[in-house]
């Protein structure tokens, strides 16, 4: 009887349930790595998405400063020391309130783009206590 059941088993073709597990299994654990990497590389492409608008911001508001470098009636100058007569710090886009770009607290910092009385503006890039920068 043994050996009957055991050449009914030999003509048998496919899988046993447990290995349909094991192969479950290993799928679920490379889908779960996956996913975890994934989760990541949005996170760096978000933060490398905010710099290039933020220099683009740049570059545009550097632009409207050299064109109107030689206009007298313009002032672009501004105190180094003092940022509150900044009137308005523009979101960057509809995407961030602000571009916080750094690897601890102590490092954050973000570029904004400031507007001044007379409408010129320059991004700069601020710490979190106001301070300006050096690029």
């Amino acid at each position: 009887m043994f050996q009957r059941v055991q050449k009914a088993m030999k003509n048998q073709k496919g899988f046993t349930l447990v290995e349909l597990m094991v192969v479950v299994a290993i799928i679920g654990v490379l889908v779960s790595i996956a996913v975890m990497s994934f989760g990541g590389s949005t996170d760096s492409a978000r933060e490398g998405a905010a710099k290039a608008d933020a220099r683009s911001i740049q570059s545009a508001c550097l632009l409207i400063k050299s064109e109107n470098m030689n206009d007298p009636s313009i002032d672009l100058s501004w105190d180094e020391a003092d940022y509150t007569r900044f009137f308005d710090v523009v979101a960057m886009n509809d995407k961030y309130d602000e571009i916080e770009i750094g690897e601890d607290e102590e490092e954050d910092y973000c570029y904004v783009v400031v507007e001044y009385e007379n409408s010129i503006g320059e991004a700069v890039r601020i710490d979190s206590k106001g301070n300006k920068l050096q690029e």
